[in-house]
């Protein structure tokens, strides 16, 4: 597993706004946002940095914020990356659309696992986004959709 002292953001800078950086609280039941993307911050409605996932999830929806904690759980446990492809959701009277989170684990300088390290694709044209071009949600949209995440083994 590649440390985090190796990630050199700067290198990065074009592609940071699709990005987010969380480091494990003790026992790996949460995790803190240590860097979100301007990108991220603004599909999601809120900068996060600083903030702990049940922070940010459990008020709206404490299986969500679960859901999200395993998911960078085992990115830590079994050292591989993990693609996930986010279904839509509706939370907290907010329309979410489809998204591809590819979720990578990083070291501390003990080499233990640490860190996750997130690079998010967001679609862009209004078939993809599941929203007319007023930017409304299609009639479509299955708003009962909440997130389903594809783990491997």
């Amino acid at each position: 597993m590649p440390r985090r002292s190796l990630l050199r953001l700067a290198d990065l800078k074009r592609h940071l706004a699709a990005m987010t950086l969380v480091e494990t609280l003790s026992g790996m039941d949460d995790f803190r946002f240590r860097l979100v993307g301007t990108g991220v911050a603004q599909r999601f409605l809120a900068d996060a940095t600083g903030k702990t996932f049940r922070e940010i999830y459990s008020p709206v929806d404490k299986s969500i914020a679960d859901r999200i904690v395993r998911l960078h759980r085992d990115t830590l446990q079994k050292s591989v990356p993990i693609l996930a492809r986010v279904g839509t959701i509706w939370a907290a009277g907010n329309h979410y659309p489809q998204f591809d989170v590819l979720y990578l684990p990083l070291a501390d300088d003990a080499d233990k696992g640490a860190f996750v390290w997130s690079v998010y694709s967001f679609p862009k044209r209004a078939e993809e986004t599941g929203r007319t071009s007023s930017g409304l949600p299609k009639p479509s949209a299955d708003a009962t959709a909440l997130a389903s995440v594809v783990l491997g083994d």
